[in-house]
C-alpha cells in the first residue's frame, strides 16, 4: 500500500509545479489511479474469496 501512495502521489506533487492544465490532467489520473487501485483491491479479494470456495467443495 505504501509503494501505491509513493507510485501515486509522487507524480501528483511533481505535476504542481507545473501549468494548471497540467495539475488538472494530473487530478484526473490520480483518480483514475485510486479507481484502479481499488478495482484491483476488490478483484483480488474475489479471487481469493473464489479460490476459497472452490477448495471448499473439493
Amino acid at each position: 500500500f505504501l509503494m501505491v501512495e509513493i507510485w501515486v502521489v509522487r507524480p501528483f506533487h511533481c505535476g504542481r509545479r507545473s501549468h494548471k492544465s497540467t495539475l488538472k490532467r494530473r487530478q484526473i489520473d490520480y483518480i483514475k489511479t485510486i479507481f484502479q487501485t481499488i478495482f484491483l483491491f476488490g478483484l483480488g479479494i474475489a479471487i481469493c474469496f473464489f479460490i476459497t470456495e472452490v477448495g471448499k467443495r473439493k
